[in-house]
């Protein structure tokens, strides 16, 4: 129900030292609503997002292996 694209949208992404965080206010419409109570109720309890990365540039991206050996891709820049 959130979106964002080219800069517009009804969501707010923030990047911080931690990673991507967001903000969405549910609309006062039937569906949201609807989704609202699924979150009250534990029924949604997760989501998920997508988005775009410009590989023609380098820096957008770097993999490394961590201490137990474990690859770890690290996303510095999206589209």
């Amino acid at each position: 129900m959130a979106r964002l694209r080219k800069g517009k949208g009804n969501i707010d992404l923030k990047i911080d030292e931690h990673g991507l965080k967001f903000r969405y206010d549910i609309p006062n419409t039937v569906k949201g609503d609807e989704l609202w109570s699924h979150i009250e109720r534990g029924e949604i309890d997760q989501c998920s997002f997508a988005f775009g990365i410009d590989y023609s540039d380098p820096a957008a991206e770097k993999y490394y292996v961590d201490k137990d050996g474990v690859t770890i891709r690290e996303i510095l820049k999206i589209a």
